[in-house]
């Protein structure tokens, strides 16, 4: 099995943005995304032409307080939510985080870095 993790610059302007369904059109207009749509593409060849099981999974970009942001995708394609019936049917996930406890987390992480700051700059 080969397993590829893409993240949202697959998708693109013309993708469904609310919500993002499993299957939909990509077409990203940066070469970050259009090589990740391409690597998916040869990896759904693989596995009709030699049987190569070949899973991509998407995830977001990561907004952390441990990483400064970045990454090669841009905010106007990003879904703003995905349709995630299959992933709760098939494999039974589910979310941990809601919006509230995602902001207290990402607080309660960035205020000591955000102490540290202030006092340096004085």
């Amino acid at each position: 099995m080969y397993i590829l993790y893409l993240i949202l610059g697959a998708f693109g302007p013309d993708s469904p943005r609310n919500p993002t369904p499993d299957l939909t059109i990509q077409r990203p207009r940066t070469i970050y995304g259009v090589s990740k749509v391409h690597a998916e593409l040869i990896g759904e060849y693989y596995f009709h032409k030699y049987g190569l099981d070949f899973r991509s999974l998407r995830f977001p970009g990561v907004i952390s307080a441990h990483t400064s942001p970045g990454g090669g995708t841009t905010a106007d394609s990003w879904p703003q939510s995905f349709d995630d019936s299959n992933a709760r049917r098939d494999w039974g996930w589910k979310h941990e985080y809601d919006l509230e406890l995602m902001c207290q987390t990402m607080i309660e992480a960035l205020a000591p870095k955000h102490a540290e700051k202030q006092s340096s700059a004085l």
